[in-house]
C-alpha cells in the first residue's frame, strides 16, 4: 500500500486488539517480542531519575515533611516509587487501572537501582538512606519465588490496581501525589473527576507533581512523522485513530491550565519544553486548533507543581 507508514500499522494493530478481550496482554507480548518497546532502556531509567530528582526538589519547595506518597500510572516498572523509598518516604503507593507489574520486571528495578548505586550514579539525582539501601540489597538477596506484592511490602510500597476516580484511601492522606506521563492518557471526559479524587486524599498542604508528554506517541517509533502529527486530524477523525491500548487525548497546554483550575488546584510552577519546534510548521494542522496560541502549540512536554487551592 502507497503512503503506508510505520505509525499507520501500530495504531491499526492497537486499533484490533483494543477490541479483543486480552489486547493488553497481546500487546505487552508484542512490545517485548517484535518491537522490544518494554524494555528497561538507559534513555528510560534516565528519564525515571529526572522525575523522582525533580518530584523531590518541588516537594522540598512546596510541601513540609515527605511520609505518604501515591503515584498515578505505575507502568511497567516501579523506579520512581522505589526511589522514593530510599530518599525516605514511608507509606508508598502506586496505583494502575491494570497489572503491569511482574516479579521479573520488579527484579530488574531492584538490580538496576543497586548498579547505580554501586557507581555512584544514583546519588548524583536523589539522596539516598544507607539504611535503605541496605534494604534493598537484602531483598536481592533472598528474592525467591516471592510475589511483586510480598516484594513491595518489603519496600513499604502498595501496589493498587483500579479506578483513579475512587481511590481507596481516607481525606487527606497523602503528602506528595504524582505522575509520570500518564496524564496524557486519561480521557478529558473523566480527567477533572480525576484530579478532584487526587485533591481528595491529599493532604490540605499536599503537593501535586505531574509529568506531561503531550506529543504525538506515535513518532517515538516512527521518524517518518512529527511530533505534532495528530493534530492534523479532527476530533472525529482522532475518534476513529485513537485507541484504548495507547490512548492519546490531545489535550493542549491551556486545557491543562483549565482543568487544574476548574478542579480547585493552584499551579504553583510550569516547567515548558518544545521537542523540534521548526516541526510544527511543517504540518497542515487541522482548523479545530486554529484558535490555539502556535507558541503554545510547541509545547510537546510540561511539568505542573500544583496546591490545592484554599
Amino acid at each position: 500500500m502507497i503512503g503506508l507508514r510505520k505509525w499507520h500499522l501500530k495504531a491499526t494493530v492497537q486499533k484490533l486488539l483494543s477490541l479483543l478481550p486480552f489486547g493488553s496482554t497481546i500487546n505487552f507480548w508484542m512490545q517485548k517480542y517484535v518491537t522490544r518497546g518494554v524494555r528497561l532502556t538507559d534513555a528510560y531509567v534516565n528519564d525515571r531519575l529526572i522525575h523522582a530528582r525533580d518530584h523531590l526538589k518541588h516537594f522540598r519547595s512546596y510541601g513540609t515533611t515527605l511520609n505518604s506518597t501515591l503515584e498515578i500510572g505505575t507502568g511497567w516498572y516501579p523506579i520512581i516509587p522505589l526511589l522514593l523509598y530510599l530518599a525516605g518516604a514511608r507509606d508508598i503507593v502506586t496505583l494502575d487501572i491494570k497489572r503491569f507489574v511482574t516479579t521479573e520486571r520488579l527484579m530488574d528495578c531492584l538490580k538496576m537501582l543497586s548498579r547505580l548505586h554501586k557507581s555512584d550514579r544514583l546519588e548524583n539525582f536523589v539522596d539516598v538512606l544507607p539504611e535503605r539501601i541496605a534494604v534493598l540489597e537484602q531483598v536481592l538477596g533472598r528474592a525467591g519465588n516471592r510475589g511483586v506484592d510480598e516484594v513491595l511490602s518489603d519496600f513499604s510500597m502498595t501496589y493498587v490496581i483500579g479506578d483513579a476516580r475512587s481511590i481507596p484511601f481516607p481525606d487527606g492522606h497523602f503528602d506528595l501525589i504524582h505522575s509520570n506521563n500518564t496524564l496524557e492518557h486519561i480521557p478529558e471526559s473523566t480527567f477533572e473527576l480525576i484530579l478532584r479524587e487526587l485533591s481528595r486524599v491529599g493532604k490540605p498542604d499536599s503537593v501535586h507533581s505531574h509529568f506531561v508528554d503531550m506529543s504525538d506517541h506515535f513518532a517515538h517509533s516512527d521518524e517518518s512523522i512529527t511530533v505534532y502529527n495528530f493534530l492534523k486530524f479532527s476530533r472525529r477523525r482522532w475518534r476513529i485513530i485513537n485507541n484504548s491500548i495507547q490512548y492519546m487525548n490531545r489535550l493542549r497546554l491551556s486545557d491543562y491550565r483549565r482543568l487544574f483550575t476548574s478542579a480547585g488546584y493552584s499551579i504553583q510552577e510550569e516547567r515548558l519544553r518544545a521537542d523540534r519546534p521548526e516541526e510544527l510548521d511543517t504540518i497542515q494542522m487541522h482548523p479545530e486548533f486554529a484558535n490555539n496560541d502556535r507558541d503554545e502549540l510547541r509545547v510537546t512536554h510540561v511539568h505542573f507543581v500544583c496546591k490545592v487551592a484554599s
